[in-house]
């Protein structure tokens, strides 16, 4: 399980994972690369932004739970990838607000 702590920060980094640049966009396959399937978010119809870190590139994602919960879901919530970064980019604290 994933719990993104909304309150704590905004940009959550998630590293070491395994996910295709091909399966980046598919949100299903992005909750199942980042955690065994189920992902929480702090506060119901919270936003937070997600790194998500190969060993070959970096995806940024905008995480929108939109429903009454607190649980993010392919069918529910909204996973948007923003961005794709080559060479594994790390954002440091402070760099996205």
């Amino acid at each position: 399980a994933l719990a993104l702590n909304t309150d704590a920060a905004d940009v959550e980094q998630i590293t070491g994972v395994t996910l295709s640049v091909a399966d980046a966009a598919d949100e299903a396959k992005v909750i199942a690369a980042i955690s065994n399937g189920t992902i929480t978010i702090h506060t119901a119809q919270d936003k937070a932004m997600l790194s998500v870190v190969t060993a070959t590139h970096t995806f940024l994602y905008e995480v929108t739970e939109v429903g009454n919960n607190t649980a993010i879901t392919a069918a529910e919530d909204t996973i948007t990838l923003v961005g794709i970064f080559t060479n594994a980019v790390q954002f440091a604290t402070g760099d996205i607000d």
